[in-house]
């Protein structure tokens, strides 16, 4: 490829989870360092295993086509794409979306790839283009997982198992944990009333038994429960149970690094910690607790970094795909 060539070639990077999808559309700068982002757009969540395969892609390519309007460039096939969804940790998930992105020419060279290392590729100096860093990607927003990477290359990964059976300090758990209180409170179970009371403003419900339609109704979804972790943190200040809600949440998620770097054997050299997820970004307070959690584990990283935009980390992966 010509430098004329370079300049002109379009990327395009997907981080899709289990709220949103958000797709960046750019170009290499000049000086060749860095991504200058034309378009972005915002689709629903991009998680196939949360919503089905054929609901995630949907909304992937609904995100791809906004970021290239926002552009005011015709939709064609970009010079490379990085995909980065959560749901798509086994082989057989990523070539299913591998085969969608081929087929509908998403670009002329694409890779398929978890979310969470969009995050780590956002979290590294820009200048650092081996990739050899250790490093652990920690997300907590609609779900939870860790993936960490060491300096030899070899990976581990933790959590990441569904609402059902994992998804630990997330929002999602977070808030079915408060949830239960509340319907506890009802039953005289426990006495939680203040947080009963938010959780009833919080999702518009005149009466607790309304909650019952709220969760399992053909309106709700695991985005709008994991919306109500707020609530939980509003009311932590205030009350013991909530506290301990926090607490507990902040230790898995630890405990989720703290399994990812010993795996890797990461504690012996330091390593940075890349946060990210809607609940992380949002809850300052909760970072603060997550790294005591950590000092107490002996597992403290030696650098953290607040990923705010792991979409940007996706379409640097997307810039090496070159022709």
């Amino acid at each position: 490829m010509n430098a004329a060539a370079f300049l002109d070639a379009l990327y395009l990077g997907v981080d899709g989870g289990g709220t949103q999808t958000v797709a960046w559309l750019g170009r290499v700068s000049e000086d060749g360092q860095s991504a200058q982002v034309l378009g972005r757009g915002v689709g629903g969540p991009g998680n196939p295993q949360a919503i089905g395969f054929e609901a995630a892609l949907s909304n992937v390519e609904s995100a791809i086509s906004l970021a290239f309007d926002d552009a005011s460039v015709a939709r064609q096939a970009a010079t490379g794409a990085c995909l980065c969804l959560a749901g798509v940790g086994r082989e057989e998930e990523r070539e299913r979306v591998s085969r969608w992105a081929a087929s509908n020419h998403i670009a002329s060279q694409h890779r398929v790839i978890s979310d969470t290392e969009a995050i780590l590729a956002a979290a590294v100096d820009p200048r650092d283009t081996s990739g050899e860093f250790p490093a652990v990607a920690l997300v907590a927003g609609t779900g939870s997982m860790a993936w960490g990477r060491s300096t030899t290359g070899d990976t581990a990964r933790s959590g990441g198992w569904g609402y059902l059976i994992g998804d630990e300090g997330s929002g999602y758990a977070i808030a079915i944990e408060a949830l239960r209180l509340a319907c506890q409170t009802v039953d005289g179970r426990r006495s939680e009333h203040q947080l009963l009371d938010a959780l009833l403003a919080a999702t518009q419900c005149r009466r607790a038994q309304d909650l019952i339609d709220w969760t399992y109704g053909p309106q709700a979804s695991r985005r709008r429960i994991a919306e109500l972790a707020k609530v939980v943190f509003e009311q932590a200040a205030t009350g013991a149970a909530t506290d301990q809600i926090i607490d507990r949440a902040a230790d898995q998620l630890a405990e989720l690094v703290q399994s990812v770097a010993g795996a890797l054997q990461l504690k012996q050299h330091g390593y940075l910690l890349a946060l990210a997820g809607g609940v992380l970004g949002k809850q300052p307070g909760y970072v603060q607790r997550l790294k005591q959690k950590l000092a107490l584990r002996h597992s403290a990283a030696k650098e953290y970094h607040l990923v705010e935009h792991p979409v940007s980390g996706a379409l640097r992966l997307a810039t090496t795909l070159r022709q």
